[in-house]
């Protein structure tokens, strides 16, 4: 029996959680003809993201800046959007990407979207942080705090990833916006340090923890 994963994305409203989703679906698909390696969504999340990629390739072939408004539908809440992974015709793995409105980070415990998420965010094996790359590096503290938050970020992760010792975690910090930070190497180095810098807090954490992994993607 093929085994399950829960993935979840946490980030505010406003960081490309949305982009990088369709865009992620987009581009692993990509992959079924070369590797045997396929990425099956549900029927409807399928179209979704689909139409959710068609929307945002027509805003970057604008010439000018287009503001682009909601590219999924129904995130008000939480989806969970199913897929499978298959190799070669063999489904392997399935997997449940938990889809989030940035908004319910900040809800109040007691807020129905807020406890479903934090149940979510148990079970999940794979946490996603998207973080806004441009308020990561040149944006001050109360633009960092509205945009990325890493003080409400530590209070959500810190409670699940010391809960239990048993349960295994990766932990993606996946940063978005921060093309004009990877040109050269000096503008690389200025965009990792402005991380560690914001997100110390959370990476002393890891660091002390034996069941969490963290990957950094710019």
């Amino acid at each position: 029996m093929p085994n399950r994963t829960v993935m979840i994305m946490v980030g505010l409203d406003g960081v490309g959680k949305t982009t990088l989703l369709a865009t992620m679906y987009h581009e692993l698909s990509r992959f079924e003809n070369q590797f045997g390696f396929k990425l099956a969504a549900s029927k409807d999340t399928q179209l979704d993201l689909q139409e959710a990629y068609q929307k945002l390739s027509t805003i970057i072939a604008q010439p000018t800046f287009t503001p682009t408004g909601s590219l999924l539908k129904g995130t008000a809440g939480i989806i969970e959007r199913p897929f499978e992974i298959l190799f070669k015709g063999k489904k392997e793995l399935d997997l449940v990407f938990c889809d989030i409105a940035g908004g319910i980070i900040r809800a109040e415990p007691g807020n129905q979207d807020f406890d479903e998420f934090k149940q979510r965010l148990e079970q999940a094996i794979v946490i996603v942080n998207v973080i806004d790359g441009s308020a990561l590096v040149e944006g001050d503290e109360l633009l960092l705090e509205q945009k990325n938050d890493p003080a409400q970020i530590y209070q959500l992760l810190q409670p699940i990833l010391t809960k239990n010792n048993q349960q295994n975690h990766l932990l993606l910090f996946v940063i978005t916006k921060c093309e004009a930070w990877l040109k050269n190497e000096k503008s690389q180095k200025k965009l990792e340090t402005a991380f560690e810098t914001q997100y110390k807090m959370i990476l002393k954490l890891i660091d002390e923890l034996d069941n969490t992994v963290s990957v950094l993607i710019p």
